[in-house]
């Protein structure tokens, strides 16, 4: 199936080793307005425990209590008539298959935007150790910004009295830790 106004799709992938996460920010270039979607399949045993940081970037939290994992996915968007501004978060129900022939439910994180001409969308999934003590820090977004006009995405994430500046571009990613 052919889009009727043509659109250009470049993905980029970014992952923290020093600081575990993962940056996914999908570039579209190309005319008219068009409906953009990330798509995270989760394991039926993932609880979704609803947004968090929503005053700066939409967001949701995974717990996966058998493992003592969880996990938190930020979105930003950018674009010329993004309509809204920031990704709408949505769970619809899905499946996986673990083994062929088989299904079982599960659900579907949805980032949905509509935008037109050139745009981007990001998502920021910092995991979590549920194991580390109550009072141990977590990393958290401060900043996601993305730049449609010169495709740079710029990240700053706190944890305690750490700071993580990270800005990338098409052919390079600058890496800043710094003690606040």
């Amino acid at each position: 199936m052919r889009l009727e106004q043509p659109l250009l799709h470049r993905r980029w992938l970014l992952m923290g080793k020093s600081v575990t996460l993962l940056l996914i920010i999908d570039w579209l270039e190309g005319e008219g307005r068009h409906e953009v979607e990330q798509r995270f399949q989760l394991h039926p045993d993932a609880a979704v425990s609803g947004t968090v940081n929503e005053k700066l970037y939409p967001a949701v939290k995974i717990d996966y209590p058998a493992n003592a994992l969880s996990m938190q996915i930020c979105w930003a968007a950018c674009g010329q008539d993004s309509q809204p501004e920031h990704p709408q978060i949505e769970l619809v129900p899905s499946w996986v298959s673990e083994i062929y022939g088989s299904k079982q439910e599960s659900v579907s994180l949805v980032a949905k935007l509509v935008t037109g001409e050139n745009s981007g969308i990001a998502a920021v999934v910092l995991p979590q150790d549920l194991r580390l003590p109550a009072d141990g820090e977590e990393w958290r977004l401060e900043q996601l910004d993305l730049n449609r006009t010169e495709q740079t995405v710029t990240l700053t994430l706190i944890c305690g009295s750490h700071r993580l500046d990270v800005k990338a571009n098409g052919e390079q990613v600058y890496w800043n830790m710094r003690d606040l």
